[in-house]
């Protein structure tokens, strides 16, 4: 959706273009991206076809 941008070298999510889908916490590199208090240090998730959607 794109609704991720770094600000001051922080992730601020735009909240017109966020749909809730959680995507960008599964595939943040570094963990940066947290829901709450309830993801952090929880493993993440990545379903094996996703890479195949984002490259279309």
């Amino acid at each position: 959706m794109k609704a991720i941008d770094i600000k001051e070298g922080k992730p601020v999510r735009d909240i017109k273009k966020c749909v809730f889908c959680l995507a960008c916490i599964n595939v943040c590199p570094t963990e940066a991206l947290q829901v709450g208090k309830k993801t952090i240090g929880n493993p993440r998730y990545i379903h094996k076809d996703y890479r195949r959607v984002i490259q279309k």
